[in-house]
């Protein structure tokens, strides 16, 4: 798929698809110029695979290798820009195959989702309640019955009408805890 490191009188190059990508010591990967846009090798071929790279999402090598291209290798994560490095903002847990990343707002883990042009994010704690309980019922909210909103085990989690929902936590509140 991705050419071995090859060198002519330019420096040192890999090629996918076609695309000659030049190797960029100071960020150690490949860029490509081609069509007047930059491209980022790792980038490419983790879209390649897997579709569209999300925005606000980084493209990252699992074991801090740049020079292994093989499909396994590459995470996609939500990024921060910290310098020239990047790192993970949230922690990610997988089910069913989907990555989910904590919410830095709250505290529940979701995944983000391309239709098209628009953007869909679901929640951890209703994809698994849905899977082991079947449909959410209209107007419904999935409730973390010990109020720990990181315990997502199925037999943790029912269905509550919005307005039982919020007495609950409304009453947990006024009682201080």
């Amino acid at each position: 798929m991705v050419s071995e490191r090859l060198r002519d009188s330019r420096g040192i190059y890999r090629t996918f698809l076609g695309t000659r990508y030049n190797y960029w010591p100071k960020r150690r990967f490949y860029v490509s110029q081609k069509g007047g846009r930059q491209r980022m090798l790792h980038r490419e071929l983790w879209a390649h695979v897997n579709g569209s790279v999300p925005k606000a999402h980084a493209v990252v090598p699992v074991q801090d290798d740049w020079d292994d291209f093989s499909p396994g290798n590459w995470l996609c994560r939500p990024h921060a820009s910290n310098g020239k490095k990047f790192e993970a903002v949230h922690p990610r847990i997988v089910f069913e195959g989907k990555n989910y990343y904590k919410a830095s707002d709250c505290p529940y883990y979701y995944h983000t989702s391309r239709h098209g042009t628009s953007t869909r994010k679901t929640l951890l704690h209703r994809d698994i309640y849905v899977k082991f309980h079947g449909e959410v019922p209209e107007g419904h909210h999935v409730h973390h019955a010990d109020f720990d909103a990181a315990n997502n085990d199925s037999t943790n989690l029912v269905a509550l009408t919005q307005s039982d929902h919020q007495k609950l936590h409304l009453a947990r509140r006024s009682a201080g805890l």
